[in-house]
């Protein structure tokens, strides 16, 4: 079942790669479907989510914070959530030890303070205590989708 756990992320990853412009810097996709996550919670599975670089390697996630090339902190772990913000170093790093504790409320607050300049922040979409969320800001404009059940 491992297998498909990882593929799941990997199609998603792999969709992403298939709509990303020149120019894209970072892009994440969350995934829920209801049938599926009762099996998932079960088990305790958890899968459904992916952020990263388009067209880099798609690889697990490492659980390290990133320091990309157009100033964007990285950040992706087993599990989720992962974000990518244009925030200081100590800010990011932060920033990763409360997406690391994985409440929603905590990280999403931060990141509109850290990085007001820009964020992009997802969580697994299926599984034990996953939230299917996905956020993303600059400025005064931010949108967050959630699709879990509630």
């Amino acid at each position: 079942m491992e297998d498909d756990l990882v593929g799941i992320d990997r199609a998603l990853a792999a969709a992403l790669d298939d709509f990303a412009d020149d120019g894209v810097s970072v892009m994440g996709a969350t995934l829920f479907c209801r049938r599926q996550n009762a099996v998932f919670a079960a088990n305790g599975w958890r899968t459904g989510g992916v952020i990263g670089v388009p067209g880099a390697s798609s690889e697990d996630a490492a659980g390290a914070l990133e320091h990309l090339p157009n100033g964007l902190y990285l950040y992706a772990a087993p599990g989720g959530p992962g974000f990518a913000a244009a925030a200081a170093r100590e800010d990011a790093e932060t920033l990763m030890d409360l997406a690391r504790a994985g409440e929603p409320e905590p990280l999403l607050k931060a990141l509109k303070a850290c990085a007001p300049s820009g964020y992009l922040c997802v969580f697994d979409g299926m599984g034990p205590s996953a939230a299917g969320l996905l956020a993303v800001g600059a400025g005064k404009r931010h949108l967050y989708l959630d699709f879990h059940e509630t």
